[in-house]
């Protein structure tokens, strides 16, 4: 299960020097709110000072797709599938929701084709967006900045 959690820091400006408030949003993966606000923290530790968590809410995602480029911006799509229900005899239609991190919304739409190629039910895109998270951790990116974070604080104990 995936959360979408926002932060809020300090953050001054280059160019002006000026501070202002900057808020993030991030995706973590989590099996409840109290891990998905301690993930994004662990994580959020890494990349500034002072924040604070501002929100958590749970996110509807069917997959995540991830780029092998690392690209700087997430897309959720919305596709519908369309299943043949046997003990009805029905056509069943379903919207799978996913996120997919690329440059750019035909590249967002080429890595789902290419998720999509084996898929044995029929499926359309109805809906895709680019949205404003900024980064996407799953258990495994958690996991190794979390490692990270304990050699640098056992590194700084032993400077001590």
């Amino acid at each position: 299960m995936y959360f979408k959690t926002k932060i809020k820091y300090l953050k001054q400006d280059e160019s002006s020097g000026k501070v202002k408030k900057v808020n993030e949003e991030y995706m973590v993966q989590a099996q409840s709110f109290t891990e998905a606000e301690s993930n994004i923290t662990r994580m959020a530790m890494t990349m500034v000072d002072d924040f604070q968590v501002v929100g958590c809410s749970g996110v509807t995602m069917d997959a995540c797709i991830f780029d092998e480029n690392d690209s700087d911006y997430w897309f959720k799509a919305g596709v519908e599938t369309v299943t043949f229900d046997e003990s009805s005899e029905k056509e069943k239609k379903q919207v799978l929701n996913y996120y997919i991190q690329a440059p750019d919304v035909e590249s967002a739409i080429k890595s789902l084709k290419e998720f999509q190629r084996d898929s044995i039910s029929d499926w359309e895109l109805v809906s895709i967006s680019k949205t404003k998270v900024l980064e996407v951790y799953d258990y495994k990116t958690i996991a190794e900045q979390g490692a990270e974070l304990l050699d640098d604080e056992s590194e700084e104990s032993e400077e001590e």
